[in-house]
């Protein structure tokens, strides 16, 4: 199985710094996160020239940028802004087609005040025109299983009502898990369609809030996640995305020695 880290982890870290890691910590991937000011300046305001300097990088290093992550949203009912975000994607979907990126996130949103199915269908319908947009490249658009959308029938319905081939999922297991599902319950709305994956584990604080920790400390089971991905031989990557934390070598380190012990037991 390969295994990405997005540069939320180490935000102030520059391309070179963000390779050196991944090779020392034996990541294939790097996943990057866009519209953040961050130091790798993977921007759309690269120039093309710039661009081909990124892909040839990567590529000499032997690291794939298995996705582009944005914070676009596109199940809400301001027509305007979703037209706006559609736009913008698109852009997006020519700097990774540049960068050598197969994959952009995207998000539903918290839809409000729209209603559910509403919600669904306006995603749905800005996700497969950009879908249309995206043909001819290898680049595909995921939604993430994330805020409204974090129950996966719910990502589902986007799924259904975009009804086009470059537009799949990216299941971030923990936010399923959040709303109380059942893991194989979430693969069974989602198989055939996760194209990516968000890992971090977490517990609850007093508070009653998710904390992010070290992976096997909290309760977010992705042993379950990754062996019913092995048993359908996914490919793709199980991405790290630690926001905030700092200290990014400790949670690059002790991810990927116990998610490849996770996977060695399987």
């Amino acid at each position: 199985m390969k295994l990405s880290f997005m540069t939320w982890s180490c935000p102030d870290w520059d391309c070179n710094q963000i390779l050196k890691a991944a090779k020392k910590y034996d990541y294939q991937g790097v996943e990057i996160r866009v519209e953040c000011n961050q130091k790798h300046k993977i921007e759309l305001n690269l120039s093309k020239e710039d661009r081909n300097a990124v892909k040839r990088m990567f590529k000499e290093e032997g690291i794939e940028i298995p996705c582009v992550a944005t914070s676009l949203q596109f199940a809400i009912a301001d027509d305007k802004k979703r037209r706006e975000n559609i736009e913008k994607l698109k852009k997006y979907i020519e700097l990774a087609s540049d960068i050598g990126s197969p994959y952009i996130r995207v998000f539903g949103g918290n839809f409000m005040p729209l209603e559910p199915k509403a919600a669904a269908q306006k995603c749905g319908l800005a996700l497969r025109e950009a879908g249309e947009f995206a043909e001819g490249t290898d680049v595909e658009i995921l939604l993430e299983t994330h805020d409204f959308f974090s129950v996966s029938s719910r990502a589902r319905q986007v799924i259904k009502e975009a009804n086009h081939r470059k537009v799949n999922i990216l299941w971030d297991i923990m936010h399923p898990q959040r709303e109380m599902e059942d893991i194989e319950e979430t693969y069974n709305h989602l198989r055939g369609f996760v194209r990516h994956l968000h890992i971090h584990d977490g517990f609850y604080s007093p508070e009653g809030k998710i904390e992010v920790c070290l992976l096997g400390e909290g309760i977010i089971d992705h042993e379950i996640p990754m062996w019913l991905l092995k048993n359908d031989n996914f490919r793709g990557y199980f991405s790290l995305e630690i926001i905030g934390k700092g200290e990014p070598e400790k949670w690059f380190k002790q991810y990927a020695q116990k998610f490849r012990e996770i996977e060695s037991s399987l």
